[in-house]
């Protein structure tokens, strides 16, 4: 018994498409490609508008920190500390914060308290005087000039000491 669909697939039609279903269809197709393509870009810079009016907003909840500026003078006058080997004198105020550059001194004069010094001054350029430079280079000669005993991990350690402690650590790991 003949199947009905392979006769229906077997046959050969005639007839030609109508005119200018081609053009119209790739017409319909263009225009909507082009439309999902504007649509596509269009989310895309809704969503960095957005963002930018976000970090906006956040600017303008958020009030900027303001620092008082002391108009009087300190209390105390500055005490003046001259040493031998440093040939300019060294002005310590007692009022003011302990200064780092002070205690790098004291590292380069002083060899026995040169790794503690070294830290301090260290801990003073990153925690007051926000110069990561300094504090890296007081860091890494308190680290040369402690030994192995400078390299143990303490609570006290900032997380610059950490980084630069493992570091060395694993530098040592690595040379055996």
């Amino acid at each position: 018994m003949p199947d009905p669909l392979d006769d229906f697939l077997d046959r050969s039609f005639s007839c030609d498409p109508p005119e200018g279903l081609q053009i119209a269809l790739r017409q319909k197709t263009t225009r909507m490609l082009t439309r999902q393509r504007w649509l596509r870009r269009l989310a895309l810079a809704g969503a960095a508008a957005a963002c930018y009016v976000a970090g906006l907003a956040t600017m303008w909840l958020i009030p900027p920190r303001t620092t008082i500026i002391q108009s009087e003078p300190p209390p105390n006058p500055p005490v003046v500390i001259v040493e031998k080997q440093i040939e300019q004198p060294l002005v310590v105020d007692v009022n003011q914060p302990e200064k780092a550059i002070v205690y790098e001194w004291k590292a380069h004069d002083e060899p026995n308290n040169r790794a503690a010094n070294f830290f301090k001054a260290g801990d003073l350029y990153l925690v007051q005087e926000n110069d990561a430079e300094g504090a890296l280079r007081c860091y890494r000669q308190a680290l040369d000039a402690g030994g192995l005993q400078a390299l143990e991990l303490t609570p006290d350690d900032t997380w610059l000491v950490s980084a630069l402690k493992n570091a060395r650590l694993k530098e040592r790991i690595h040379e055996d």
